[in-house]
């Protein structure tokens, strides 16, 4: 009987402990429910430095908001250090020029940005008509003329790069 007793209490510690545990996995997924609109909107990240070769350069930090099904035009967050001008002959996504380019507060970026892009950046939204394609190049020149470019996907990079079999 004692046995009984032994085992039928290591259970319901076992419950209990379990039961625990689970309160606090419902309040993570509860809290990155909240965060997953806020992160649906940022698709891929990059970061290009273009070397001006005496030391110094223009740092760019391009970020792809996906746009949605209705949408017929692809979005872009650029983040410039030191703070430049941005002009529509200075941008091209895949060899097409700009159709918007807007300056942006620190307070207009979405939260998910305002917390991992430096405050001494000047910050852009750009906005290039739709590609059917893929794979996109952003290609950047700065006031100097220095061009750099960078890859973009419109799913997981590993997907679409990978070989066929």
């Amino acid at each position: 009987m004692t046995g009984l007793l032994k085992y039928s209490g290591m259970a319901m510690l076992l419950v209990a402990a379990v039961g625990c545990a689970s309160k606090e996995d419902r309040s993570l997924y509860a809290k990155l429910h909240e965060r997953q609109p806020e992160l649906k909107t940022l698709q891929q990240s990059e970061k290009l430095i273009l070397n001006h070769g005496d030391g110094n350069g223009t740092i760019v930090i391009a970020n792809y908001l996906p746009s949605g099904k209705t949408e017929q035009l692809e979005k872009f967050i650029l983040a410039l250090y030191p703070q430049e001008q941005l002009t529509h002959d200075s941008l091209r996504l895949s060899g097409t020029k700009p159709v918007e380019i807007k300056r942006l507060s620190r307070r207009a970026l979405p939260a998910t940005l305002r917390r991992t892009l430096p405050g001494w950046f000047a910050y852009y939204s750009v906005t290039f008509p739709y590609q059917r394609v893929k794979r996109m190049i952003l290609t950047v020149r700065d006031a100097e003329g220095v061009q750099g470019s960078m890859p973009f996907y419109k799913g997981p990079k590993y997907l679409i790069t990978r070989p066929k079999f």
